[in-house]
């Protein structure tokens, strides 16, 4: 049976786990990326909705709609988003990127809903006026006296998001693969610093086996290996101090042999 090289057993184990512990730190790092910046989209867009409520022209209904939607048309220009604004009813007063005179009433939109009843409505959603799906954030706009009289919208496309995060997750796979490449050679410096003690201490013990006990073992700072090495030491200084008293002895045999020889 073939016999498997020590490191080659503690190598793949260590590599896999450090690979684990990559790939799930990636992961998560990934994950917490995505719900960060889409968290941080949504704060955005709710900052330029407030803006646009204060420089929105008055009157905010249907008598202005030519202003109000140049309006639109500027303030998206300038945010890089899509603006719309719809009076309580749901009627289109203003679109940045389409004709509000074209557009279908708003008033069942759950951004919009929610936002006439709560103050403040928040989706994501493919929208089929421009195709594409959409991350919308709504809130009303009330007179003086409280009143709800619009609610302004602004949204982003998803595809705009995904660009922006495509990058993060390029730069996030980068950052990745130098792990990874460090964790195998760490995964590798390991394993030797483990195995390299033993591979000295194997070709020592062969030097004993043929009789060469000249050169001792230099003895390694692993406490374990230590012991065996400090031990091959030991045995072979016992090996060694046998074979000079068997061969002083034969070699005073072959004395007394030749002296009786002789006599």
């Amino acid at each position: 049976m073939r016999k498997i090289r020590l490191i080659w057993q503690i190598f793949p184990p260590y590599l896999i786990l450090t690979l684990g512990v990559v790939v799930s730190v990636t992961w998560f790092a990934s994950s917490s990326i995505h719900e960060f910046y889409l968290e941080q989209t949504e704060d955005e867009l709710d900052i330029l909705a407030r803006l646009a409520i204060q420089q929105i022209p008055r009157p905010v209904s249907t008598d202005n709609i030519e202003a109000i939607n140049r309006f639109c048309e500027k303030f998206g220009d300038t945010a890089a988003i899509r603006l719309t604004v719809v009076d309580k009813s749901g009627v289109v007063l203003g679109d940045s990127d389409e004709d509000p005179l074209k557009m279908e009433n708003h008033l069942k939109r759950p951004e919009i809903q929610a936002a006439l009843k709560e103050g403040v409505g928040r989706s994501t959603r493919f929208s089929h006026t421009v195709d594409t799906e959409m991350m919308y954030v709504a809130l009303d706009f009330t007179d003086e006296s409280g009143n709800t009289i619009a609610v302004i919208r602004p949204s982003i496309s998803i595809s705009e998001i995904d660009h922006v995060l495509s990058g993060m997750y390029q730069k996030v796979l980068v950052g990745a693969l130098v792990l990874a490449g460090l964790a195998v050679a760490i995964s590798w410096w390991i394993s030797r610093y483990i195995t390299h003690p033993l591979g000295d201490l194997r070709k020592g013990v062969d030097r004993f086996a043929r009789g060469d006990f000249d050169k001792k073992l230099p003895v390694p700072a692993t406490a374990e290996i230590a012991e065996l090495v400090i031990a091959a030491n030991k045995m072979a200084d016992q090996l060694d101090d046998r074979i000079e008293m068997v061969e002083s002895q034969r070699s005073e045999l072959e004395a007394v042999f030749t002296s009786m020889v002789e006599g």
